[in-house]
């Protein structure tokens, strides 16, 4: 079944998987469309998968303090050759009442979650980085009917990426590669994979999530830059549940998620304006 969702948390899930044009001297702002699909898993280890499609307006701005591109936002602190310091925000879209492993739950409001963001850079050179990822996030649950939002615990991500944008000295091709480990509070888990009595089943048996392990993920993507103007960008990500603290969920159907999309970027206008990126 097709789905169509708020686009703001399709860009956040996907965080990371379009390749983003890093650089060294970029314009301080430019603007496009970006336009893609991709196929998602309804939630972590879901054995239902969703697919978008998403025509959007962008917009990048490159600041000091503030940064905003294709995927996401960020609050910059502290940044150097080393290691930058930011405040980082990502989500999660919801999940619906069809999802057959939660037949007769209630839907799952959209997540937001924010936290502080730490890199350190093993190699950071003019067409290559090498870093280290840590990132730290409290989840607000988002009730469409609702004034506020609902706290449900915090997650923790450790990951190593690497990023080539002259993929074998072609300036055209670029390549990033993603390897991580996740965690999560009780909490957080217990959003996703806690089952109540009142939501028992013979097939679906009482479970309350514990904190601690939550999974691994290996992500490639592959960007090809076709002119100035236009740059296709595809990725295809992995995420294993084996041995996580919530591995013997009723919910968690799948040990290994599977899933990718393709995109197309066209940038319009940019600023005369450039900074060190």
């Amino acid at each position: 079944m097709l789905k169509c969702r708020v686009i703001v948390l399709v860009c956040a899930i996907c965080g990371g998987c379009w390749a983003e044009d890093v650089g060294r001297q970029k314009p301080l702002w430019e603007a496009g469309l970006f336009s893609g699909y991709a196929i998602l898993p309804e939630y972590p280890g879901a054995d239902e998968y969703d697919d978008y499609y998403f025509p959007l307006p962008y917009f990048i701005y490159r600041g000091k303090v503030v940064e905003a591109d294709r995927s996401r936002f960020n609050g910059v602190f502290y940044r150097d050759d080393r290691i930058e310091l930011k405040m980082a925000f990502s989500g999660h879209p919801p999940v619906g009442d069809d999802n057959s492993a939660r037949s007769g739950m209630d839907e799952l409001d959209p997540i937001l979650s924010v936290g502080p963001e730490v890199n350190f850079f093993a190699i950071n050179e003019e067409d290559r980085e090498l870093y280290l990822h840590l990132v730290g996030l409290q989840a607000i649950s988002i009730d469409p009917d609702g004034p506020s939002g609902r706290e449900v615990g915090q997650s923790y991500k450790v990951q190593g990426l690497f990023i080539d944008e002259a993929l074998l000295g072609n300036p055209r091709w670029e390549y990033g590669l993603r390897l991580g480990i996740y965690f999560s509070s009780s909490r957080n888990a217990g959003y996703f994979y806690d089952v109540d009595a009142r939501d028992e089943l013979p097939e679906r048996s009482m479970y309350d999530a514990n904190g601690g392990y939550g999974g691994a993920v290996f992500s490639q993507s592959l960007g090809y830059r076709v002119n100035d103007r236009l740059q296709i960008t595809s990725f295809v990500r992995w995420y294993n549940f084996d041995g996580a603290s919530f591995e013997n969920s009723p919910l968690l159907r799948e040990n290994n998620n599977v899933f990718g999309g393709i995109g197309f970027v066209w940038k319009f206008r940019e600023s005369k304006e450039s900074v060190r990126y």
